[in-house]
This record gives C-alpha cells, structure tokens and sequence, in this order.
C-alpha cells in the first residue's frame, strides 16, 4: 500500500506544500497529494491563494522525478491540463490528478491524463468511473470507512485512493483498523490501495511496524 504524504511530509504548518515537506516525504518513501492551481501564467503548488513564493509546478516535478514517487494532484482551478501535460507525461513516476470540476474533467479524459473521480458520504455517483484511473473516495461525516464503495471499485480494477480521516478533524485509528483488517481479508487488493494521511510515518508503522 502506498502512503500519501497530504501536501508533504511536514512537521509544523508553515511546511506544508514546500520543498522541504516533499523532499522529505520521497526520501522516507511515501508518495506526495498537493494543490495546483494557476498564478501569473503558471502553476503552482498552493492550497489558498497562492503567491510569489510558491513552488511551481515544473520545479515541483523536477523535484519528484529524483525519487519517481506517487503523485496525488489535487486540481483549484480549471484549465490546467494544456499547461501540465507535457511535465505529466515525461514525469518518471506515477501520477494523477483528482477533485476537479465535472466540466474540467472532460478536458483531463480528452487530454488523455490520469484521473479520480471522487466518491463520498455525500457523492455517490459514479459517473466516468469507467474511464477514470480509480477513485479518491473521502467521507466528510465521519470516521467510518466505506467498504462497499471501496470493495467494488476494487472489484473493478480500480485505484482506490482513501482520505484519513484525522485530514477532516476526525479520530483515524478506527479508520486504519478496518483498513488493515480489510487488507489481511483481501491483500489481492494491497497494491491498489493509496492512503492520504497527515501522518505518513506512524501509518507506515501502524500497518507494517517499521
């Protein structure tokens, strides 16, 4: 299973979605979830508004490419694709993007990016699953996990990418525990399972003791 570093492994706030986070988060081994959104004719790495300081995409990317670690791309703003394809597709890695607007999705399909689609407590269409990469499947009410949404994306050969909980204020450990009991039941299914957590280390050491 894949741990997602949410906007990189940071140890104080002031690290999120900075270099020094994602470095960490790849030489410890995990994969990275971040923001991109545009910012004077480029994109950046940002969750709010962004600014001066931000790091851009394609430095972003030249970072990842050193380790070629599992990209989560959390899409702010439309029209992004044309500027991102061309890093995507050279990236070494593995990557994909998610949480855009259903209209924006159309030009990742056309574009031919990777892409989730998401499924929640308070989402549960499941429209262009069949084209999509998998699913980023959040609960925004709770700590329970949903096992049916993600027993038959699973079923399906999709990516099943979960949001811990502990990222919406929840406790996650009931969470992490359902999760490892469905694994032991089904580890046919580890490989295409990726967690987003804020604590990559202690998951890591939660499910693999180590």
């Amino acid at each position: 299973m894949i741990f997602l570093a949410h906007r990189g492994f940071w140890l104080s706030k002031d690290e999120q979605n900075s270099e020094l986070a994602f470095v960490r988060a790849l030489e410890n081994g995990f994969g990275i979830e971040t923001d991109i959104r545009d910012y004077n004719g480029k994109v950046v790495i940002s969750h709010d508004i962004p600014h001066n300081d931000c790091v851009t995409f394609e430095h972003f990317i030249e970072i990842c490419s050193r380790y070629r670690g599992v990209l989560a791309l959390n899409v702010k703003a439309d029209g992004l694709q044309k500027y991102v394809n061309d890093d995507i597709l050279n990236y070494v890695g593995d990557a994909y993007f998610f949480d855009m607007s259903v209209p924006d999705l159309i030009g990742y399909l056309k574009s031919n990016l990777p892409f989730l689609i998401r499924l929640s407590d308070v989402e549960t269409d499941s429209h262009f699953l069949k084209e999509s990469k998998g699913v980023w499947l959040d609960n925004f009410s709770s700590s329970r996990l949903n096992l049916e949404f993600m027993e038959n994306s699973l079923k399906k050969g999709k990516l099943v990418t979960l949001v811990s909980p502990e990222l919406h204020g929840y406790d996650h450990l009931s969470y992490w525990q359902e999760l490892k009991d469905f694994i032991e039941l089904f580890p046919k299914f580890e490989n295409n399972i990726h967690l987003c957590t804020d604590f990559p280390q202690k998951a890591k050491e939660f499910f693999y003791g180590k």
